[in-house]
């Protein structure tokens, strides 16, 4: 049964993650399960730890989404960035499009997608979907239009790219730059494309925003800055809270 509809619901891995998500909500109520359901800027938010990775985040998405029917999910977090990509620590990036990454099949040299080998993971209509899950770009443009113009945003205008998702996150850079190049992304995370997945079957309006920890493949969290990530993303995500109502 259907709980109480909200309007957005925010979805993160870890509960540092959304830190500033729960902190900004009024009259909130802790409900297990990592939610909480409380009021801001005029709406009702569920702001729910997900666990890590692409099984937990795709179930606490369906959930969500059946319990509480939101009109727009935001994923956030944090996210190792690509070598090319231009983003620093602490810089914020949004999502055109969430690839799964390792879905397919991983040769000594090479990667065959679900494409190639000729399985989608997902069929709607005629439509097939295989690695890619596209965000919608006209919400994408309208949330990055949004951020590029308050002055509360982090310095740094969000850069909007591909995302890839990854079971195992790189371990080298040469992994990071192999995945790089395959994918297209700016940066890796571990939950995004389940999410993505779920809010495509669902019809439900979706949103990533993430802010840049460290560089994918470099392991020495001595050069990380897991606080701006944190900090900046989710600042980010205030702001589009805020401004909702322009955004769908």
């Amino acid at each position: 049964m259907a709980l109480k509809r909200v309007d957005a619901a925010v979805l993160y891995a870890v509960a540092v993650e959304g830190r500033e998500i729960t902190a900004a909500l009024s009259a909130k109520r802790f409900l297990g399960r990592g939610i909480a359901v409380g009021r801001a800027f005029g709406l009702r938010v569920a702001a729910v730890e997900t666990g890590m990775g692409k099984t937990n985040a795709a179930a606490a998405a369906a959930a969500v989404i059946h319990l509480y029917r939101p009109r727009l999910v935001i994923n956030m977090g944090i996210a190792g960035a690509y070598a090319s990509s231009g983003l620093k620590r602490g810089d914020v990036a949004a999502a055109v499009m969430e690839v799964y990454a390792d879905e397919g099949i991983a040769g000594t040299n090479d990667f065959v997608g679900l494409k190639e080998i000729g399985i989608p993971i997902y069929k709607s209509g005629r439509k097939d979907y295989f690695n890619e899950f596209p965000l919608d770009e006209k919400l994408t443009a309208r949330a990055l239009k949004i951020l590029g113009q308050d002055s509360a945003a982090p310095a740094r205008p969000p850069l909007a790219g591909t995302f890839a998702t990854v079971s195992a996150v790189s371990g080298t850079p040469a992994r990071a730059r192999q995945i790089e190049l395959r994918t297209g992304a700016v940066c890796e995370n571990m939950e995004g494309a389940s999410v993505v997945h779920v809010c495509t079957m669902y019809s439900t309006p979706a949103l990533e925003i993430r802010g840049i920890s460290n560089y994918a493949g470099l392991r020495d969290k001595n050069g990380w800055d897991i606080d701006a990530a944190v900090n900046n993303s989710g600042r980010a995500v205030i702001i589009l809270l805020k401004n909702m109502s322009l955004i769908l």
